[in-house]
Formats: structure tokens, sequence, C-alpha cells
């Protein structure tokens, strides 16, 4: 009796564990639109960095520095997706947005939201030492199909500050705990400004797994992600991250798409992608 209890045992797990949602993560910081970006500027590289988001049928994907324009050719070329994020300026449109996109045919969005990375995360406003304003965008999804309940946010970390990214790891692990605690499982992605040895990192792994160190395969392409269109040294720092709930991800795959078009780069970062299983 034991041996067929065990079999079943068996079986129903590996029924459960083949059946568990998959889905992509992308996070890509865009590259701003900025006119003195030459022959890398926005309008020459868009419609790569499009080809690319779209060859790799993301579920959820997480943008920093999207200006509106920028914002408004994603949102009219990805029809099958709906957006999350405002601009971190002025809570509205003006700067840079953090912006999440989602498939609408596979989740409801429940609700959604952003803050800022400051002692007043409410409204606009500068934190610490930061030299901008910064935000982090986040959205809680149902899958429909089964009904997993998930929490991603999004964000980009100041470029100056070493206090305002210690402190902003600390504020989104404060947020991510309160936003979740109805059953959400967490994703975080974004430009974090700081690579794997860092205080911040290092606080974010308290509570999450990034997902290159999890995969359960070998990750495919450089490990680096800023390559400043190309003028960056190697090796390449890696600053662009996807985090994962401890003990509710699996990653089957990492990858970071250093893909060019001649000298065309479809960014100043490599956008990275996970394959992830809930558990």
């Amino acid at each position: 009796m034991k041996y067929y209890t065990s079999i079943l045992l068996f079986l129903l797990f590996s029924t459960l564990n083949s059946t568990a949602q998959s889905y992509t993560v992308m996070t890509f910081n865009l590259r701003y639109n900025n006119p003195s970006d030459g022959n890398q500027q926005w309008d020459k590289r868009k419609e790569f960095t499009l080809d690319i988001i779209k060859d790799h049928q993301c579920d959820l994907l997480g943008i920093q520095e999207g200006l509106l324009d920028q914002v408004r050719f994603l949102d009219m070329a990805l029809p099958d997706y709906n957006r999350e994020g405002i601009g971190r300026t002025d809570g509205i449109d003006k700067g840079e947005f953090a912006a999440i996109y989602f498939k609408a045919d596979k989740f409801n969005k429940i609700e959604g939201g952003t803050f800022w990375l400051s002692e007043n995360p409410d409204k606009p406003t500068m934190g610490w030492d930061a030299a901008v304003i910064r935000i982090c965008t986040w959205v809680k999804l149902q899958d429909k199909a089964t009904g997993e309940k998930i929490l991603f946010m999004n964000t980009h970390f100041d470029h100056i500050g070493e206090t305002a990214r210690l402190e902003s790891a600390k504020l989104i692990i404060q947020k991510s705990k309160l936003l979740s605690k109805d059953g959400y499982s967490v994703i975080i992605t974004g430009d974090f400004n700081s690579t794997s040895e860092t205080e911040p990192i290092k606080e974010l792994l308290r509570d999450f797994n990034d997902s290159r160190s999890a995969c359960s395969s070998k990750p495919e392409g450089p490990e680096g992600t800023f390559q400043d269109f190309g003028r960056s040294t190697e090796p390449l720092e890696r600053i662009d991250f996807i985090f994962l709930e401890k003990g509710k991800w699996q990653v089957t795959n990492y990858s970071t798409d250093d893909r060019k078009k001649g000298e065309l780069f479809s960014s100043d970062h490599y956008p990275v992608v996970a394959k992830i299983k809930a558990l």
C-alpha cells in the first residue's frame, strides 16, 4: 500500500509541477530620447528595439528611461499589452517612465501605482543624496487561466547617490512586503546602477534571488549589461537585474540579448530576459 501511495504522490507532484505557469520577463533600459546620441538616436534604433521586445514574446516587461514619446511609441506598437506607469517628474507625463507592460490576454490588472524613491514616496520628490527624481512603478496582476497572483515592480535607481541607492533598496523591500501580503508572488526588474557586490544589491538579495544566479541552465549572452553604445570597456558592468521572491519562482532560462544591426545598438544597455516558472 505504501508503494502505491508513493507512486500516486509522485504522479500528483509531477503533474502539478509540469502544469505550473511559466512567464517570460524582460527588463530593458531604452536609453532616453537624446538628440545628442548621433547615429544611435532613438528614431534610428526604435524599430530594432521593438523587434527585440517582440522576438522574446515577453509576458512581463519593465522599461527604464522611456520619455513620453517613447512610451507612446510602445503603446501603439504593442497593442497586445497594457501599460502601467507615469512620468517621474510630475506624476503624470513629464520626465522618464519606469513603465510596465503586461500581456492583456493573459493577466487581469488588480491594482497599480507608482511611488517615489525618497523620504516622501507618495509625491514627486528627490530622495537622500540622489541627483535626480527616481521612481518605482508596480502592478498587481492575476493570471486569467491559473489564478496566479503576481506583484510586478519596476525601477531605476540613482546613478550618483550611494545613500539613495541603498535606501531605495530598503524602501522597495518594505513596499513589496506591504503590497504582496494578499498572496502575491513578487518580481522586481530594473536598472539598479549597482553591481552585484554592492550594498543595495546585497540588501535585495536578503529577500530575493538574482535570476541569473538562480537559473537552472547556463545563462546565455554576456554577463555585463551596460555597454554605452559600445564605448564601455570589458568586462561590462551588470547593473540590470531581474529579482524573484525566494521560494516562489524557478528560473529555467536567462539571457542577455547583445544583438546589433551593423553598428546600431538597441540601447546603451543590453536587455535581460528570464523565463521563470511558479513553484
